[in-house]
């Protein structure tokens, strides 16, 4: 046989470079934890969003605002109609009763939210705010659902009796928490 002889165009074979194979596992864990951090977070902070839902601060400028409010109107409730007055009057109010109630006080009528919370605002509120309060919400549907409504001292009587509920209203943190 003939001597092989090597052929000229052919070369060896060389083995490719060595990759290193990355650990999946290392990975998948760091992306666990990752992913749990991320939403231990967003879980923390949705928690503080809703336990700091009125601060202090936010319920005084409520009642500092009701109380621009109110004795804006009592300067001018004799140019407004009753119906006005009236709705004036709960609107401004409606922010400092939501800070003790919570957003269900909102939505309901004055009955329906006498009902639910009348021995509940005695509580959270005393006789004297309470009874006030009661007397205020009644006062305003006199006015708004009444058709002989037209006497100016009355109104004036009922915006005088909200400036001092609202002044003496307790704030948040006395009595009791409603959290």
């Amino acid at each position: 046989m003939p001597e092989m002889e090597p052929i000229p165009d052919i070369k060896d074979i060389i083995a490719p470079p060595e990759v290193i194979d990355p650990n999946i596992n290392f990975f998948l864990i760091i992306g666990i934890i990752i992913g749990s951090i991320t939403l231990l977070a967003y879980i923390f902070l949705y928690w503080l969003k809703i336990k700091t839902t009125l601060s202090p601060e936010e319920l005084t400028d409520q009642r500092k605002k009701a109380l621009d409010q109110l004795h804006k109107l009592k300067l001018d409730h004799t140019k407004i109609s009753a119906k006005e007055v009236a709705n004036i009057i709960i609107s401004s109010i409606r922010p400092v009763i939501q800070s003790k109630f919570g957003n269900l006080s909102l939505s309901l009528t004055t009955d329906e939210f006498l009902i639910q919370f009348k021995a509940y605002s005695k509580n959270l509120l005393g006789d004297e705010s309470s009874d006030a309060l009661i007397d205020i919400l009644n006062d305003c549907d006199r006015l708004r659902f009444s058709p002989n409504n037209e006497n100016n001292s009355e109104r004036e009587n009922l915006i005088i009796s909200t400036i001092k509920l609202v002044r003496n209203f307790p704030k948040k943190d006395e009595n009791s928490s409603t959290n």
